[in-house]
Order: C-alpha cells, then structure tokens, then sequence
C-alpha cells in the first residue's frame, strides 16, 4: 500500500509540474532597430592633412612628386599644370587635347579631390597624397606606363 501511495503521489507531482509546463512562453519585445548616423558633412574646402588649406600649388607639387615616383618623364614632370579645387567645375571647360574620346572624365568628381590637368591628362588628387586617372588619356598613359615597367620588371 505503501508503494501505491508512494506512485500516485509521484504521478500527482508529475501531472501538476506539465501543467506549469504546458503555459505559453513569457513575451519577448523585439530588439530595437539600430540607428544608423548619416554621413559626415564634407567639408566646403580642402583642408591638407597637416590642417592648413591647400592651394593650387600643393595639388600641382605632389602630383609631380606622385608621377615622379611613377616614372614619369620630365615632359610631364615640368610641363604645364593646372589645378581645380574640390567644388570648382571650371576643369571640365579647360582646354585639352581636343579628341572628345581623350578628354572625356571617367566618372564623377570623388569627394574632396583636386583636379590637376598635366600633359600626360587629368588625375585627381587627395590632400592625402594619393592621385588617380581621371580622364581617358591619363588612364592610358598610366596603364602603359605600368605595362612597361612590368616588362622591364621594374616594381610599380
């Protein structure tokens, strides 16, 4: 009899513990959405890296300092620059080869670069201290420029 107390008992506790079980699970809110904060202002004048604005004559000075480490001639090097400042759309108007297939930008203007205009084409420049092709002409010469110097084995 004992034993039979014993079961039932046993078999009550179970039967009352799967009812607490058998309630619904506790609400969860779900996770707040993440905020995402707009992008910075851009700055309405080139400020170079060291703080001070940079001018024409910085953005033409390294650019010749980043064609020189390129390899570029003196042609290049000493020939005539010219400089735009970020915002200033006057470069699109600039005399150049005259071949519309040469001149032709190859995108937008990047945020914050100078356009310096050179007789090897058009490159953007950062205040940072890099420069890229930004004109068909000058994206040719600088893919044969590094086409050459990998045949000569030269590091780019």
């Amino acid at each position: 009899m004992r034993k039979l107390l014993t079961v039932a008992a046993v078999a009550g506790a179970l039967a009352a513990g799967s009812v607490v079980f058998a309630a619904p699970p506790p609400q969860v809110a779900p996770p707040a959405p993440i905020r995402v904060a707009p992008p910075p202002a851009l700055a309405p004048e080139p400020v170079a890296s060291s703080g001070a604005p940079w001018s024409d004559d910085a953005a033409a000075t390294t650019l010749q300092r980043l064609l020189r480490d390129r390899g570029y001639g003196e042609d290049v090097l000493f020939g005539p620059m010219a400089a735009w400042a970020p915002g200033d759309g006057g470069y699109l108007a600039a005399p150049r080869t005259g071949d519309p297939r040469l001149d032709a930008p190859l995108g937008e203007r990047p945020a914050g670069a100078w356009f310096v205009y050179t007789n090897a084409g058009g490159f953007w420049i950062w205040d940072y201290g890099a420069a890229a092709p930004a004109d068909r002409l000058a994206e040719i010469l600088e893919a044969s420029r590094a086409r050459r110097a990998g045949l000569l084995g030269a590091p780019d």
